[in-house]
């Protein structure tokens, strides 16, 4: 009997780890919203173009090979001749080509050209990696701080709900006024309206987050209460060098730059194989093996495309000094809210702490007739109040720092 409830509490176990291990994390949930985002698989082919023409430049020496086959038949003017019917004295024809580019003096310009643009194009897929994972983990986080005080709330409530009908009692016994049974339950509609206010809130929180992953939100998402804390008091960096939207601008720059030596070929290398056939048989007398040297000496082609390459670069230059002046300023406004709100944080702690004194008080003040049911109660409305307050600004202060994150490419 023993070996068999021991067997059952050891099952249990195992059921309950392995019902934990199934619930999803915040990361894989952000894992398989990226994996499933249209954009980014557009975005990723975009990348997948751009490396491929930078193969096709890496390889440029591969040669080209082509054979063309001519079948010839000669007319026959006047008669037959004897013993050859029309049309039978057909010939045969065939060339075979082959090219191969050595060597071009602007291939390295043009290489580091082509890699930059892939590379930029491949930022554009990190952008939006980031863009999505910080949009998500700012829902989820809210989310989470949410329902939170709403539980928080709704126990509370229960608490005011009781003091309510000893108010009610009371008025009946004609041991409180009528006022105070009338201020009770406003007080107690207000934090009625307040927990509705946040479901609402809460739901639209999870259509957000739905429209930007495509996934629908697990309801039985687990989140660590250390991971929101951690990220709320983290301290966030000051430097914008790593902005994955300036690093990205900054590719585009090179490339520009790069475009301008690239734009002009002066001289290129070819080695070429040519051969003839007739009637399958090949000629040595029309078979050339030779190396060709091209050399532009005037190409106004080149020497317009150089001048407007050199006028793209200055003109993502200056965007480039433009954003980053921009994400400066917005990093600096970032940081200057995020600190405002970690003091005004420390203040509503505080102010939860003397509610909290204020309502042992008056329950203690409640024992001895010292205080009214209404005083308390609105001591516990208060308490709400401060709470509702403080997850306002956990919540904002949530959106700061993952959006510093996202400033300093961190995420």
């Amino acid at each position: 009997m023993k070996f068999n409830v021991l067997a059952v509490l050891i099952g249990a176990a195992c059921l309950n780890a392995t019902s934990a291990l199934a619930s999803p994390s915040l990361n894989d949930y952000i894992d398989q919203s990226i994996s499933d985002n249209y954009r980014i698989k557009s975005l990723q082919a975009q990348h997948d173009l751009e490396k491929t023409r930078w193969d096709q430049e890496d390889q440029f020496y591969l040669p080209s090979f082509s054979i063309d086959h001519t079948t010839k038949t000669h007319m026959m003017d006047g008669q037959e001749q004897v013993g050859i019917r029309p049309f039978d004295n057909r010939a045969h024809e065939s060339n075979v080509n082959l090219r191969s580019n050595i060597w071009r003096d602007n291939h390295q310009d043009v290489q580091k050209m082509l890699g930059s643009k892939a590379d930029a194009a491949g930022m554009n897929v990190e952008i939006e990696k980031s863009n999505i994972r910080a949009q998500i983990t700012t829902s989820a986080y809210n989310i989470y701080l949410y329902e939170r005080l709403i539980a928080e709330g709704e126990l509370i409530l229960e608490k005011a709900r009781v003091i309510d009908r000893d108010i009610r009692r009371k008025v009946k016994g004609g041991l409180a006024k009528a006022s105070d049974q009338t201020n009770a339950e406003v007080l107690i509609n207000d934090m009625e309206s307040a927990i509705l206010a946040t479901k609402l809130k809460i739901k639209q929180l999870h259509l957000n987050l739905e429209q930007v992953s495509g996934v629908p939100y697990p309801k039985d998402m687990q989140l660590a209460p250390k991971d929101v804390h951690s990220l709320i008091y983290k301290t966030p960096s000051s430097g914008i060098e790593s902005n994955k939207a300036l690093v990205k601008k900054s590719l585009d720059v090179q490339a520009a730059n790069q475009s301008i030596d690239a734009a002009d070929n002066w001289m290129s290398v070819d080695l070429y194989a040519k051969t003839k056939a007739d009637d399958l048989t090949f000629s040595r007398m029309d078979s050339e093996v030779g190396v060709m040297v091209t050399m532009n000496l005037f190409n106004p082609a080149s020497y317009w495309k150089e001048k407007t390459s050199a006028y793209q670069h200055s003109s993502e230059k200056y965007m480039l000094d433009q954003m980053h002046a921009d994400l400066a300023l917005s990093l600096q406004s970032q940081l200057s809210i995020l600190e405002s709100n970690h003091r005004l944080l420390s203040t509503q702690i505080e102010s939860i702490s003397i509610k909290d004194e204020l309502i042992k008080e008056r329950q203690n003040e409640y024992q001895i007739n010292q205080t009214s049911l209404y005083e308390l109660i609105q001591a516990w409305n208060g308490y709400y109040t401060a709470i509702q307050m403080k997850t306002d600004t956990e919540a904002t202060l949530v959106n700061t720092m993952l959006s510093i994150d996202v400033l300093t490419g961190e995420i």
